[in-house]
């Protein structure tokens, strides 16, 4: 935490002078304050001097009287070294495996912490008011994951320092706020059922085909569907859909006798995202299955 105050007048010439007087002069009745802050017979390019006479808040008057050439530029910034920077190379990352934004930035030296905001757009142009989501953070990074897919965000990243005055601690923010938008969706496919298994099993009616299978472990496995073809590496038609939280395997009492089927069990995630398609072996009896049946 920062206790002290302290201000910096940074004065930058564009030309170097010869005999210049530089001073302040702070118009003060009470106290009549007159400082010669710097002079010289020639003047560097940049110069920097504490002002700390001058702490109180006062009209700050700077002049540079010139004896030979003018000076074609004189500026002044007053520093607070208190305020810390802002914060740099802010972005907001889509992760693509939904309901999450990842943020990084990079913290400048002089700040003790930064602050996270977000707005969220809830018509054509229109955002809401900034919340706060995160604060007092000391890495360069956030992930927010309280967040909607298909929805657009705006974040703020700013620094921050603390001062204790008379035992009071306050917070002082920087006055560059970096900003930035994403809309996070999910477009990440799900793993696909492991060792799927087609045999043929006893049942009252008779022999039938058992499918089964390993669910995949995404947290956000919607379903699967089983789809059947007749011929090899066609996906087929919809056979069934079996919810994720149900038991892996399926009974196909459909199927006709002496008919080779090719089953495809694929996984979906919440977001409709489906798995790479695992196309198994066809069903046993056929020891030419990959040649055309007479």
């Amino acid at each position: 935490m920062m206790k002290n105050k302290k201000e910096t007048i940074l004065l930058t010439l564009t030309a170097v002078l010869a005999g210049v007087l530089l001073y302040t002069q702070a118009f003060d009745i009470s106290k009549q304050l007159l400082g010669v802050a710097y002079s010289a017979d020639f003047v560097p390019m940049n110069i920097t001097f504490p002002a700390d006479v001058l702490h109180q808040k006062q009209l700050y008057h700077f002049s540079a009287p010139y004896l030979r050439p003018q000076p074609t530029q004189t500026s002044a910034l007053l520093l607070d070294e208190n305020i810390p920077p802002p914060v740099e190379n802010f972005t907001a990352e889509n992760t693509h495996i939904g309901q999450e934004v990842a943020l990084f930035w990079q913290k400048p030296e002089g700040a003790l912490a930064v602050n996270i905001y977000r707005q969220h757009l809830e018509s054509a142009d229109n955002f809401s008011a900034p919340e706060l989501i995160a604060q007092k953070i000391t890495d360069n990074y956030f992930l927010d994951t309280t967040v909607k897919d298909g929805e657009t965000y705006r974040y703020q990243a700013t620094a921050i320092n603390e001062l204790t005055i008379n035992s009071e601690t306050k917070t002082v923010s920087a006055k560059t706020v970096p900003t930035a938008e994403v809309i996070p969706i999910d477009d990440v496919p799900p793993l696909p059922p492991a060792n799927v298994i087609v045999s043929t099993v006893d049942d009252p009616a008779g022999k039938q085909i058992q499918i089964s299978w390993e669910m995949p472990t995404d947290q956000d496995l919607d379903f699967v569907i089983i789809y059947r073809s007749e011929k090899f590496g066609q996906q087929g038609e919809t056979l069934t859909k079996i919810s994720a939280k149900a038991e892996a395997k399926y009974l196909d009492k459909t199927a006709l006798p002496n008919v080779t089927y090719y089953y495809t069990v694929v996984s979906y995630d919440q977001a409709g995202n489906a798995s790479t398609l695992d196309m198994s072996l066809p069903t046993p009896g056929n020891p030419e299955p990959f040649l055309p049946q007479d």
